[in-house]
């Protein structure tokens, strides 16, 4: 069955190869360009250290939220390879990619030493109408690929989104946090009370969309957040 399934994908190769997200070359039918050629792969920079990715992410974050920890994995920065991935995530349905970013982030959270109580991951979720529209939640992507290398189980029905607000992308910092506030709803705490649970975004710019969800998410008896997402803005 293996083998028929890879002669299949050998033979519509040849009439619609895979291609990079970044650049466009067509990717070899290997292991390591599964979906980023090896070119783009090393223009994206390093993940974080450890330390750095704490300092930047906990900085932004400090007083908004109560958490235990933060990371990230890589600066956000506009034309950069890590914003071309995410904008094909998010809007292109390259969900594969989330996983490829996740399992990046998830290599970081272990190697950081500071997340090994975690229990379970909560991906930021996406109001239904913007569900039915996308198809998928970027966020979820990500956190499976989290899970691939940590083994940490994902929560999905724990937390919604109740309120379906427009994209914060041209908002200044405090238009986002005046979106963001109450557009979430905790509706199964006892998925989560008692447990480390970790939560993940795509981006964090200013924290806004992330002190919303862990505020909810709080409400939970005896829970402990964490917080990690693919990257942040400078």
């Amino acid at each position: 069955m293996r083998l028929l399934s890879k002669l299949w994908r050998g033979f519509i190769g040849l009439f619609y190869p895979r291609t990079c997200p970044v650049c466009g070359d067509i990717l070899l039918d290997t292991p390591s360009e599964r979906c980023l050629c090896m070119s783009c792969r090393a223009d994206l920079q390093r993940p974080l250290s450890p330390k750095s990715a704490h300092i930047l992410l906990e900085d932004r974050l400090e007083g908004n939220l109560d958490f235990e920890h933060a990371v990230c994995a890589y600066y956000f920065q506009k034309d950069s390879v890590v914003q071309k991935l995410v904008h094909q995530l998010k809007y292109h349905g390259r969900e594969d990619i989330g996983e490829m970013l996740g399992r990046d982030l998830g290599r970081v959270l272990l190697e950081s030493g500071k997340f090994v109580d975690v229990d379970c991951i909560v991906p930021v979720p996406l109001h239904k109408k913007k569900l039915r529209k996308r198809g998928y939640n970027q966020c979820e992507a990500i956190a499976r690929g989290i899970s691939e290398i940590t083994g940490w189980e994902i929560e999905r029905d724990a937390l919604v989104r109740k309120i379906y607000n427009e994209s914060q992308t041209t908002m200044s910092g405090e238009q986002r946090w005046e979106n963001s506030a109450g557009i979430f709803s905790l509706d199964l705490p006892n998925k989560i009370a008692g447990k480390n649970v970790l939560v993940v975004d795509d981006i964090i710019t200013t924290g806004a969309t992330m002190a919303s969800c862990c505020a909810e998410l709080s409400k939970a008896q005896d829970v402990r957040l964490f917080v990690a997402s693919v990257a942040c803005t400078c």
